[in-house]
């Protein structure tokens, strides 16, 4: 789907979430301890570089731009921000397993992915387009650079 230019840096993103939940959502059942630390590092790495720092964007930048033009109040917008707390503090708690050695259990990571790639499916599905509609052309470059 083609974005409107103002989101296809934070729809470029979403690809590369989708690859990071994919990678745990589709963990073997029986996957050792080792390999289900190598996948969360691997999962963690992409938190750090890019996850964290999206979620933000969203918050901090996007979404009040978008109260400029329409209602927050919608349960869309509320389950895109407790999905945000949900994510990170699943986060949290694999990086405290990891911390002190041992690897959460391979339901946690794959329940982890699952809802990371229906997190971004949310996104791109009905929020970006939420946000496209309401938005009049002309009010996109104060958007800026996201």
């Amino acid at each position: 789907m083609r974005r409107h230019p103002g989101l296809a840096p934070l729809s470029r993103d979403h690809l590369q979430a989708l690859i990071a939940g994919r990678s745990l959502r589709d963990l073997p059942v029986e996957v050792g301890e080792g390999d289900r630390r190598v996948a969360l590092t691997t999962f963690l790495d992409f938190w750090r570089d890019e996850g964290a720092a999206h979620f933000r964007e969203e918050e901090e930048r996007l979404l009040p731009w978008f109260a400029r033009f329409a209602s927050l109040d919608r349960p869309e917008i509320a389950r895109m921000l407790l999905e945000h707390a949900d994510i990170r503090g699943r986060v949290m708690a694999a990086q405290d397993v990891l911390l002190r050695g041992g690897a959460p259990a391979t339901g946690d990571l794959r329940d982890l992915g699952r809802l990371f790639m229906a997190h971004v499916r949310l996104e791109e599905d009905v929020i970006f387009p939420m946000i496209e509609a309401a938005v009049p052309a002309e009010a996109w470059g104060a958007l800026g650079d996201l």
